[in-house]
């Protein structure tokens, strides 16, 4: 997805690298930047990221336990939240 903040000049650049293969386009966390880098050089420092210290494997997938507490404490508050607050927080994940 194009960050419809980009000028027009800086969309049609990014289009057009876009259709080269050996380009890898990648759009920052919080969307304030775009990084453009060779596709092999890109994916030499992601399995150089994945292999080190900071990043380990989950021994559990939290996802589903997390969801259940908000569901849980959402439902004490059944009355007394608005239904479509209530449908805003409520995951809907599993």
């Amino acid at each position: 997805m194009l960050d419809k903040s980009k000028s027009p000049t800086q969309l049609k650049c990014i289009r057009a690298l876009k259709q080269n293969k050996y380009i890898r386009i990648v759009i920052t966390d919080k969307g304030i930047r775009t990084v453009v880098s060779d596709d092999s050089e890109y994916l030499l420092k992601l399995n150089l990221l994945l292999e080190s210290e900071v990043s380990e494997a989950l021994p559990k997938y939290p996802t589903c336990a997390v969801e259940e507490k908000v569901r849980k404490l959402l439902s004490k508050y059944n009355n007394t939240l608005p239904t479509c607050l209530k449908h805003k927080l409520t995951p809907y994940h599993q």
